[in-house]
């Protein structure tokens, strides 16, 4: 288990967590925001899966999956993908 985000690029990610659970990226020059501000390491698809096979990899970004996964041929290293989305009615 790595205590990181998975996004993009490798770096510093910011996203602001909300009383009712949800959450967002923000832009990591926001200071001050209504919530709870959080900044963690983030690694990309390629640094996570540079030197090592993944027998599960779990995702829960809720809309950014189309940008995760611009290079499609990086999961071969990965055995099982949860991809967690919301459906949106109307």
């Amino acid at each position: 288990i790595r205590a990181e985000a998975l996004w993009r690029e490798s770096g510093t990610l910011a996203f602001v967590s909300m009383p009712d659970g949800r959450g967002r990226v923000v832009d990591d020059s926001v200071r001050s925001v209504a919530g709870h501000l959080v900044k963690v390491r983030a690694v990309s698809l390629a640094e996570l899966l540079a030197d090592q096979d993944v027998d599960l990899l779990k995702i829960t970004i809720a809309g950014g999956e189309h940008g995760l996964f611009r290079e499609p041929e990086r999961l071969a290293r990965v055995a099982r993908v949860y991809v967690e989305c919301l459906l949106r009615r109307g």
